[in-house]
């Protein structure tokens, strides 16, 4: 641990300037701080509030390395602890290739990202979480705080067709890279039926600046692990807001962001 201390000495600093010192003006958006290893690039949000800036961070800290007793990454330490997370991975050539995030929306009112894991010799991610922050509050929200229980049938309707057109597609691409058999036929029969007949499940929702990304059960056709990351119809389907305004739950965290793109 001795190699660590000036490193996180210097680091406790300048996350005491990001975090805890005098807010910048942001203009009511939040601030990404990357927190970098070679193959980790993890973000912490810096809003004018301190509060919120904190307890963002410990959601993003806790839902990612929660389960990781190993290592108990923390907001103090978080920049040692990756590094040696780093080290320990690169030693024992693991198969884990590359560890980052995505920024989906960042306005006023919403942050929206999502991190994800890839593997060594595959672009394809692997894992991937969705985080959708209210700035007021620093609360997480979901389906059930931003959509009128009453729409959700609804809102599949309008999935359905998009669904279907992929189903489509997916098995063109495989029967073009001549992976198709009769097996990947059932597989396809069974997903098609579940598209049209509406059998299937939201999971989760994304905010993005021009709508919600819906994901959705995922469907397979057959394929192992690897190639169902490439053949395998997408589970995210985009509502644009003109489309979705009618279905928001009254002053839910994206009313203004919707209100905004009308």
């Amino acid at each position: 641990m001795k190699r660590y201390t000036k490193k996180a000495i210097g680091f406790l600093i300048l996350l005491g300037l990001i975090i805890a010192g005098k807010a910048q003006n942001l203009n009511g958006k939040a601030q990404i701080i990357e927190i970098k290893t070679s193959n980790y690039t993890f973000p912490l949000v810096k809003t004018s509030s301190k509060e919120i800036t904190d307890k963002i961070n410990t959601y993003l800290i806790n839902s990612e390395f929660g389960n990781d007793n190993a290592y108990n990454i923390t907001i103090n330490n978080i920049q040692v602890v990756l590094q040696k997370r780093q080290t320990d991975f690169d030693n024992r050539k693991d198969d884990l290739s590359e560890v980052g995030y995505n920024l989906l929306c960042n306005d006023q009112n919403v942050l929206s990202l999502s991190t994800y894991q890839t593997s060594r010799g595959h672009s394809f991610p692997f894992s991937n979480s969705d985080y959708n922050f209210d700035l007021k509050t620093g609360s997480i929200f979901g389906i059930a705080q931003t959509i009128l229980p009453s729409a959700i049938n609804k809102i599949i309707g309008l999935i359905k067709p998009e669904l279907i057109k992929e189903l489509t597609q997916c098995k063109q691409r495989i029967q073009a890279d001549n992976k198709w058999d009769d097996s990947k036929q059932q597989y396809w029969n069974d997903a098609y039926t579940k598209s049209t007949q509406g059998d299937f499940s939201i999971r989760g929702i994304r905010v993005l600046p021009n709508g919600i990304s819906f994901t959705i059960t995922q469907l397979h056709l057959g394929l192992p692990f690897r190639q169902g990351l490439e053949y395998d119809p997408k589970d995210d389907y985009l509502l644009t807001w003109y489309v979705i305004r009618p279905y928001l739950l009254p002053n839910c965290p994206v009313s203004a962001l919707a209100n905004l793109k009308i």
